[in-house]
C-alpha cells in the first residue's frame, strides 16, 4: 500500500511539471436562473437577406480565383454580401487599374467576381474615395468618374445588381490614403460620388463613414449631416467600425469587456438617430439605414469568445434595426487552414434561426436571449451564457405563440483540441479553439444535419432550459400540433489498420533537406509539387504529409513558411497530428497548371517552448538530398486519397474497435478495475509519447473515453472531468 502511494504521489508530481493543452471548467461553478420571456405576437424587423457577411481582402491570396479560401466550405456558410476589397485597401484600390507589381497573387477585380459567382455571394464594394491609386494621387473628379464606370461595368454591363456602394474607407483617420481633413471636407467628396453613381444606376445605395458619436474625431458626423443638408442629398446608409478589444490579451477580463460590450449597438443606434435628428431632421430617422461594416474582439485569434461575441453583435445589430453586419476580417480559417468555432455560427443563424425578429427579453445579465419566427411557422431562439463558471436554468415564457408540447435544441459550447497549433494553453474559458455542439465535437458544418442530432426539448407556453457556462442554445419551437422530426446522425466508419500504402502519380514530390544537423532547433525543408498532367490542379485539392517522431510537448509544434518562389507565403498552411506523428501541409489558394510546378517553398516547423529535436528518428527526413529531388518519403494526397509516397508502417491511426477483447472497464487503463489518478497520468503519458502501451491488455479501449475509436485529447478531458465529478459515467455519450 505505502508503495502505490508512492507511486501516485510521483505520478502527481510528474503531472504538476507537464503541461498538456486542455483546459476544463473552473470547478467553483455555481448554478443561477434567469427568466425570459418572448412576445411573438409583433414582428419587429425582417432580417435582410444581405445581413449576414463578411469582409474579403485582395491581399488573401489566389490565382484565377479558383480555390480562394476553399469554396465548398464557404459556400456552406450561407453569407451573402462580402466587402471588398478589404478595409484601407478601398482607399488606395481602384477596379480596373490596379497595379500589382511583383505581387501577382492579389486577387484581382475579376476573379473576385468569379469566387462570389462559385458561392452565391454579392459584392459590397468599397468605392476609392480619396484619389489615390498605384502610388499617384489623382483629382476628385477621376476619381469619381472611375466610380461611376465601376457601377456602369457591374450593373449595366454584366447586369450583377450590386446594390450597397461604401464611398470611402474611414475617411476621418491619417492612416487612409486620400483621408479627408474633416466631415464636411468627406461630405462634399460624397455627394459628387452620389450624384454620378446614381446617374448611372439610380437604384444603388451610397453610404456614408460615419462616427458612432457625436463629439468624435472632431466632430466628423455632424460637420457631415451639415453638409449633407446644406447640399440637398440624404445618404442612403451610414457605416461604422467596432473593435473594442482589438490587440488586448485574451484573459478573463478582457473577455468579460469584449462581451459586454456588445450592449453598445443599442448606444451607436440611439447615438445616429438622435444626431440624423438633430442635425437632417426627425423625418430621416429609419430611413437612413445603418451598417456595420468592420467588427471584430480579437482578429488575430478566433477563439471561442470571438464566435461568443461576433454571434451577439450580429443578434443586437438585427435588433436594433441594421442593415448589414460585416466581421472583421473573414473569420472562419484558423492560420492553419482548420476552421475556427465562429464557422459554426453561420449555418446556425442562417438555416436554424428565423428571419422575423420579435422580442424576447432576460432578467439575468449574463444571459442574453433572442427570438425570430421562420418560414416554416416556427419560433426560433438564440440564447447565450456569458458566465465563463456559471451554469444557468433559463424559465423561459412565450406569449403571442402557442408552442407544440416539444421542440429542438442544439448546444454548442467551448472545448480545446489542440488542432491550432498556434493557440496557446490557457485556463481562460474563451480561449478554447473549437466547439462541440449537443456534445459532437468539430461537426462538419458542412452537414451539420447528418452529423448532430438536435435534442428534443420539452416546451408548451412555459418551459426551462438549462444553459451549461459559456454556451450558446438554438431553440426551435414547433407550433401546436406538430411534432418534431429528430435528424438522422451518420456515425463516421471506424478507421482500419491495413498494410502500408504506396502510390506512384502523374503529381510528385520533390523534396530538399535544408536543416541537416541531427539534432536541430529546427527542422527546415523545401518542396515542389511537380504536376506532369495535361491538366491543371488546384493546389487546395492536395495534402502534403511529413512524418517525425515527437520530442517536444503535446501541442507546441509550430510551422512556417519563409518562402515561396510561386505562391503567398499567407497560402502554406499546415495542421499538425501529433498523437499519429505526422503534420499536413496545405494550400489555401493556387493552381498549378498542365506541365507545371508550384515553385520551391521553403518551410520549418519547430517547438513553440524552443526544445530541441532529434531528427534521426524522423520518417521524412533525409540530410543526404541537398537539391531538389523525387521524393516517397513525403506522401502527397488529393482529396483523401494517396496519389504519390509510401507511408510509415506502424505510424496509422489504430483501429481501437478491434485491438481489445474481453471484459474492460472505460478509464480503467491500468487494468485494476479501479479508475483514478493512476490511470489519468498513465493516459497523458500516453498522449505525450512517454509511452506507446499500457499496463493492461484492454488498455487501448479502456482510455478511448468516448467510445469512439480513438484516443485523443477528447478522451483526456472526460477522464479528467469524470475524476473532477462534472460527468458519473463512462464511456461518455456525446
Amino acid at each position: 500500500m505505502k508503495k502505490k502511494y508512492q507511486i501516485i504521489s510521483t505520478i502527481i508530481s510528474i503531472m504538476a511539471i507537464l503541461t498538456f493543452p486542455f483546459s476544463v471548467s473552473p470547478v467553483n461553478a455555481a448554478n443561477t436562473s434567469a427568466t425570459i420571456n418572448v412576445n411573438a405576437g409583433t414582428v419587429s424587423y425582417t432580417i435582410p437577406d444581405t445581413f449576414y457577411g463578411s469582409n474579403l481582402a485582395a491581399w488573401t491570396g489566389n490565382e484565377d480565383g479558383k480555390d480562394l479560401l476553399k469554396n465548398e466550405f464557404t459556400k456552406s456558410t450561407n453569407r451573402k454580401l462580402f466587402r471588398w476589397p478589404g478595409g484601407s485597401w478601398g482607399d488606395a484600390y481602384i477596379w480596373d487599374d490596379m497595379e500589382v507589381g511583383g505581387n501577382s497573387w492579389v486577387i484581382s477585380y475579376d476573379e473576385c467576381l468569379d469566387y462570389l459567382n462559385k458561392i452565391g455571394g454579392t459584392m459590397q464594394p468599397i468605392v476609392n474615395c480619396g484619389g489615390v491609386w498605384n502610388g499617384v494621387q489623382h483629382t476628385n473628379a477621376e476619381a469619381v468618374a472611375k466610380a461611376a464606370a465601376w457601377v456602369k461595368d457591374m450593373n449595366i454591363t454584366r447586369k450583377m445588381g450590386i446594390k450597397y456602394w461604401e464611398i470611402g474607407n474611414e475617411m476621418y483617420g491619417s492612416w487612409e490614403a486620400g483621408y479627408a481633413a474633416n466631415g464636411k471636407e468627406y461630405a462634399q467628396r460624397y455627394c459628387n460620388f452620389y450624384r454620378a453613381m446614381k446617374a448611372v444606376d439610380p437604384t444603388i445605395k451610397c453610404g456614408a463613414v460615419a462616427v458612432e458619436t457625436e463629439g468624435g474625431w472632431n466632430n466628423w458626423t455632424p460637420t457631415m449631416l451639415s453638409e449633407f443638408k446644406a447640399q440637398g442629398i440624404i445618404p442612403d446608409f451610414l457605416t461604422i467600425h467596432f473593435y473594442p478589444t482589438i490587440n488586448q490579451a485574451v484573459t478573463p477580463a478582457n473577455d468579460a469587456t469584449c462581451l459586454k460590450s456588445v450592449d453598445s449597438v443599442k448606444a451607436f443606434t440611439d447615438n445616429l438617430n438622435s444626431m440624423i435628428t438633430k442635425y437632417l431632421g426627425a423625418a430621416y430617422v429609419g430611413k437612413i439605414e445603418y451598417a456595420m461594416t468592420e467588427f471584430s474582439s480579437t482578429p488575430a485569434d478566433h477563439l471561442y469568445v470571438d464566435a461568443m461575441f461576433n454571434s451577439q453583435m450580429f443578434m443586437e445589430c438585427a435588433k436594433n434595426k441594421w442593415t448589414i453586419a460585416n466581421p472583421w476580417m473573414d473569420d472562419v480559417w484558423y492560420r492553419n487552414g482548420y476552421v475556427t468555432p465562429t464557422y459554426y455560427i453561420y449555418p446556425f443563424l442562417q438555416n436554424k434561426f428565423g428571419r422575423q425578429m420579435v422580442s424576447a427579453t432576460s432578467n439575468n445579465s449574463m444571459i442574453r436571449s433572442y427570438a425570430a419566427k421562420d418560414s416554416d411557422g416556427n419560433l426560433t431562439m438564440f440564447i447565450v451564457n456569458n458566465s465563463p463558471t456559471d451554469t444557468t436554468t433559463a424559465s423561459i415564457a412565450v406569449s403571442g405563440f402557442t408552442p407544440a408540447t416539444s421542440g429542438e435544441k442544439w448546444v454548442i459550447e467551448p472545448v480545446y483540441t489542440g488542432l491550432d497549433s498556434q493557440i496557446p494553453n490557457s485556463t481562460v474559458n474563451q480561449e478554447w479553439d473549437d466547439v462541440k455542439i449537443n456534445g459532437v465535437v468539430h461537426p462538419d458544418a458542412r452537414k451539420i444535419d447528418e452529423q448532430v442530432s438536435s435534442t428534443i426539448l420539452s416546451t408548451g407556453g412555459s418551459f426551462t432550459v438549462n444553459l451549461p457556462a459559456s454556451s450558446m442554445v438554438f431553440l426551435k419551437l414547433l407550433p401546436e400540433g406538430k411534432t418534431p422530426v429528430p435528424h438522422a446522425v451518420v456515425s463516421p466508419e471506424p478507421l482500419v489498420v491495413s498494410n502500408p500504402p504506396s502510390a506512384t502519380g502523374s503529381i510528385k514530390v520533390q523534396y530538399k533537406c535544408s536543416e541537416t544537423g541531427a539534432s536541430a532547433g529546427a527542422s527546415r525543408f523545401s518542396f515542389n509539387v511537380v504536376n506532369t498532367t495535361d491538366k491543371e490542379v488546384p493546389l487546395t485539392d492536395l495534402v502534403l504529409r511529413y512524418w517525425y517522431t515527437r520530442e517536444g510537448p503535446l501541442g507546441w509544434e509550430s510551422f512556417a513558411c519563409d518562402w515561396a518562389e510561386k505562391l503567398p507565403i499567407t497560402s502554406v498552411t499546415s495542421r499538425f497530428f501529433n498523437i499519429y506523428r505526422y503534420m499536413d501541409i496545405n494550400f489555401a489558394s493556387g493552381i498549378i497548371p498542365a506541365g507545371g510546378n508550384s515553385g520551391e517553398v521553403q518551410v520549418r516547423w519547430y517547438y513553440g517552448d524552443t526544445s530541441k529535436m532529434d531528427q534521426t528518428n524522423d520518417y521524412s527526413f533525409s540530410p543526404s538530398i541537398t537539391n531538389l529531388t523525387d521524393y516517397k518519403k513525403m506522401a502527397l494526397y488529393r482529396n483523401g486519397e494517396l496519389i504519390w509516397g509510401t507511408e510509415p508502417a506502424g505510424l496509422r491511426p489504430p483501429n481501437l474497435l478491434e485491438s481489445t477483447m474481453g471484459e474492460f472497464k472505460y478509464g480503467d487503463v491500468n487494468g485494476d478495475d479501479e479508475i483514478n489518478s493512476i490511470d489519468f497520468a498513465l493516459l497523458k503519458s500516453y498522449l505525450l509519447g512517454n509511452i506507446i502501451v499500457f499496463p493492461s491488455q484492454n488498455g487501448l479501449k479502456a482510455a478511448d473515453v468516448d467510445g469512439n475509436g480513438e484516443i485523443n485529447s477528447i478522451d483526456y478531458a472526460l477522464l479528467k472531468q469524470y475524476l473532477l465529478g462534472a460527468i458519473t459515467k463512462l464511456p461518455y455519450s456525446f
